[in-house]
């Protein structure tokens, strides 16, 4: 909107910034969350930026439940005028700089998740308590190290990108779906379903595959089920 021309970027006056970024965060410009569009919204910080224009176009009453809705989910919101934002600028950076702060040594539910993930996939985790995963439900070391915390929970936000196909390192994919058919998958080999080495092609039923398929990926197990079979 207009604050990203004013700010230079978030950065302000004197303040070092690259693009939409202040302190490290990254923002977006009108980016939907749920039904609403919001002006800016930093993800690492669950923090939401919203700049009046000259012309409301939002009574008090819309913007309350706009801003109970968004708080509902766990967002910061902070609201500034046009006005501040042209005439108060220093301000409304060290207001949101602040902001930024604070969430600096907070988590979100989000951030556990990740950190789990990543625990759950790390093989020094997986071997030393191998015995005990087959028996019981596996138990996470949480650390008392924030930056630790925040690393983990990083890399497991990397992998869950990366398995929910939804990473920038998969465009151009490795392997491709390919062939004409019913998109169905054959539950046996005799009906289609098979790996072919050789070609390195997976077939989910007679005529369509993925390829390629390496052997050591096709073999790959995680607790003894063979994960691109299942």
């Amino acid at each position: 909107m207009y604050w990203a021309d004013e700010a230079q970027g978030f950065g302000g006056r004197g303040r070092a910034s690259n693009g939409d970024q202040l302190l490290g965060f990254k923002f977006r410009r009108q980016h939907a969350i749920d039904r609403f569009i919001v002006d800016f919204y930093c993800s690492k910080a669950h923090l939401v930026v919203e700049v009046e224009g000259p012309i409301h176009q939002y009574t008090e009453e819309e913007d309350a439940i706009r801003q109970e809705f968004l708080e509902s989910l766990g967002f910061r919101v902070l609201r500034f005028t046009n006005d501040e934002v042209n005439n108060a600028l220093d301000s409304v950076t060290e207001r949101i700089a602040a902001a930024l702060s604070e969430a600096d040594h907070t988590f979100t539910p989000e951030d556990i998740f990740h950190y789990v993930y990543a625990v759950l996939y790390a093989d020094h985790y997986r071997e030393k308590y191998a015995d005990f995963l087959k028996i019981d439900f596996p138990r996470i070391p949480f650390t008392a190290d924030l930056e630790l915390f925040q690393l983990l929970a990083a890399l497991g936000k990397h992998l869950v990108d990366l398995h929910l196909l939804q990473s920038e390192e998969l465009d151009p994919p490795a392997a491709r779906f390919q062939g004409q058919g019913d998109n169905r998958v054959a539950r046996t080999k005799r009906k289609g379903f098979r790996y072919e080495p050789k070609e390195e092609r997976v077939y989910v039923n007679k005529t369509q595959h993925f390829e390629p398929v390496p052997l050591e990926l096709w073999e790959y197990q995680i607790d003894g089920y063979q994960v691109l079979r299942k």
